[in-house]
């Protein structure tokens, strides 16, 4: 991590020498690091990271939000690496009521105490991984990468929850990709 940060060193001296242990730790950015490149997203963009955790982290020290706050100002990266050639991006959309569900779930607190099912009943996991199988299926036969696009509050806990069963599935939130961006939903996963 280290090392990174000293080769930019000759290109952004004055965002260097804002990084220090007090106002960012060198464990926080190798966090935020490793969860952007747990979802595949590249860190190419450094300054655009560090300047981003500069912002944020004195507003929360939470590796998570921190990590979903550099996501959004990676929108365009975000853009890049899921649109065709037309700059259209294919996803799989996410019925309202299961971020309803999601976002009932998490406003009580469901999140900490129960892990990656927020508490949702085991049939609700079972039919929403259905719905999943069948999109992910539809939108791979159309040539197109799974993407499941879903609102910034949900996306990290809709992530966590279908990873281990969906691993080349990517999530994104409508927030984290250019206002200007052509986004054509294929399929719906519903229960």
């Amino acid at each position: 991590m280290k090392h990174l940060i000293e080769n930019m060193k000759d290109d952004y001296p004055a965002l260097l020498e804002e990084i220090k242990p007090e106002t960012l730790p060198i464990g926080t950015i190798q966090k935020v690091l490793q969860n952007l490149l747990k979802e595949s997203l590249p860190i190419r963009d450094l300054p655009i990271i560090l300047e981003s955790l500069l912002e944020y982290y004195k507003v929360t020290k939470n590796v998570d939000v921190l990590t979903e706050y550099v996501r959004h100002n990676l929108s365009e990266t975000i853009k890049k690496l899921y649109q065709d050639q037309n700059g259209v991006i294919h996803v799989i959309g996410l019925d309202p009521r299961i971020e309803q569900t999601m976002t009932t779930a998490l406003q009580t607190g469901a999140s900490a105490s129960t892990g990656n099912t927020l508490g949702m009943s085991p049939n609700f996991i079972k039919d929403m991984h259905n719905s999943m199988n069948i999109a992910v299926e539809d939108i791979t036969l159309a040539n197109y990468m799974p993407v499941i696009i879903c609102s910034a509050q949900v996306r990290p806990y809709l992530y966590r929850m279908i990873h281990s069963q969906f691993p080349m599935v990517s999530v994104i939130s409508f927030t984290e990709i250019p206002p200007d961006t052509d986004v054509e939903v294929h399929c719906t996963v519903s229960i």
